[in-house]
């Protein structure tokens, strides 16, 4: 018997990933049969580059190569470490069928 979930929740996961691998997991997530996505995402960030698995970056998820629309919901995490650098680390809720 398959469970269903209505959302997934990827807390400071794609930012280690490179984005073949960001693909891939999307299309896991997709294939779950949930609705929604709640995801790590810096809005102020400008622009998203390609990383090997298990480094860091920051990722803004409506920025290229993604370009999601506008989350449904935002929530800032209020994140204090880099001196404030990362203020804008947030967790955004898409739906799955919007993000390509």
């Amino acid at each position: 018997m398959r469970c269903r979930a209505d959302i997934i929740l990827c807390r400071d996961c794609l930012v280690h990933l490179s984005f073949a691998n960001i693909i891939r997991a999307l299309g896991q997530f997709r294939m779950s049969g949930a609705r929604f996505l709640l995801v790590t995402t810096f809005r102020e960030w400008e622009g998203n580059r390609d990383c090997e698995d298990g480094d860091w970056r920051a990722l803004n998820m409506e920025k290229a190569p993604f370009d999601w629309p506008a989350p449904h919901a935002l929530i800032n995490e209020r994140c204090e470490e880099g001196g404030g650098g990362w203020r804008d680390k947030s967790l955004g809720l898409w739906r799955l069928e919007d993000v390509r």
